[in-house]
């Protein structure tokens, strides 16, 4: 098995309205920006995982994240409903 760096393994995991923002970034300037992270069925909500990941990539790119939880680790989020907010630049 091939371990992908944390950066090629984000460029093959990104969705493609990211990859399209990234290049409108390039061109103009870096904002602040929050998006709300959600699923779309009923799920457990079990941040750990993610936030450790969060960690990771603030460390790599040398940014910093601001994450709000809205709900305490285990509760059950309906479908839509957001898990936590991500605010930081570009």
């Amino acid at each position: 098995m091939v371990k992908l760096s944390l950066e090629k393994f984000i460029e093959n995991n990104t969705d493609h309205y990211f990859r399209k923002t990234k290049e409108i970034i390039k061109k103009n300037i870096d904002v602040k920006v929050t998006y709300a992270v959600f699923m779309r069925r009923p799920v457990l909500f079990c941040p750990r995982l993610a936030l450790k990941w969060f960690k990771e990539v603030e460390k790599k790119r040398k940014t910093k994240f601001y994450i709000k939880l809205c709900h305490k680790e285990g509760d059950w989020v309906g479908a839509g409903d957001p898990l936590m907010y991500v605010s930081g630049y570009f």
